[in-house]
């Protein structure tokens, strides 16, 4: 059975209530049913900032939106005669 790769916001405070608390990484791994490196990635951030947060991902924002896809694809269809070599 593989390991979830991330935890919500509630069960994070939990482990790191239960880290403080002298529970070993081990002892909480097995309990949250997460993988290690879980576990000691948060206790780690922890330990450094006294806080945690998820890392957000930025995607690269579109220049075009769908819209504006869809009204070029049908301009150049409409005009095929402007847009032909």
């Amino acid at each position: 059975m593989g390991y979830p790769d991330h935890l919500g916001v509630e069960l994070r405070w939990r482990a790191v209530r239960e880290l403080v608390d002298d529970q070993s990484q081990a002892e909480v791994t097995r309990w949250l049913r997460v993988s290690r490196i879980v576990v000691s990635r948060l206790w780690n951030q922890f330990q450094t900032t006294d806080t945690f947060t998820r890392k957000v991902f930025q995607t690269r924002s579109r220049a075009m939106t769908t819209a504006d896809d869809r009204y070029v694809a049908l301009n150049a269809q409409r005009h095929r005669e402007l847009t032909a070599e």
